[in-house]
């Protein structure tokens, strides 16, 4: 470039936004206050550097919906190799994005010994929401009940109302 104003304007724009992203904190010797500043402080001054370019909001992983959800309502399947209706259970959960524990009650005599409690037989699939039990598989009823719980939806979308009457 051949203007040498034009090429230190460039450069302090560049430079600029790295400036923006230290902060400095020290108590001022002679009001006794703390003073934050994007300037060094003197050096009549102890002060300290902070870097906030790592300073974010996390935004990867579940949302806040879905934690408070799995939180206050989670969700628990008894499904073993039924079938067709065990499998599209199993779909249906992970298509909406919700972590839930599977239990097979032909592996594990416990898990039986739950299911006959929870649910007065040992058909499945059976969908536990928090307190609130749904035997079989019918999509709508497994929808309203993950819905009702804060559950967010297969687009992450939360339903009108939902978690107002909190599954429990």
């Amino acid at each position: 470039m051949r203007n040498p104003t034009l090429t230190m304007l460039l450069l302090t724009l560049l430079a600029a936004p790295v400036e923006a992203e230290r902060v400095y904190t020290w108590t001022d010797p002679a009001s006794g206050k703390t003073v934050f500043s994007d300037q060094p402080p003197p050096p009549s001054a102890k002060g300290q550097q902070k870097d906030l370019k790592n300073n974010s909001i996390e935004t990867s992983g579940p949302g806040y919906a879905l934690r408070q959800a799995t939180k206050s309502a989670p969700v628990t399947l008894y499904a073993n190799e039924c079938g067709e209706a065990c499998d599209t259970a199993r779909k249906l959960l992970q298509k909406r994005k919700i972590p839930f524990t599977l239990k097979n009650p032909e592996t594990q005599e416990k898990y039986a010994e739950e299911l006959k409690k929870l649910a007065g037989s040992q058909i499945v699939p059976v969908l536990l929401v928090g307190s609130k039990t749904v035997k079989g598989f019918e999509a709508g009823q497994w929808n309203s009940a993950l819905d009702q719980a804060g559950y967010p939806q297969a687009d992450g979308s939360i339903a009108a109302g939902a978690g107002k009457d909190s599954v429990r």
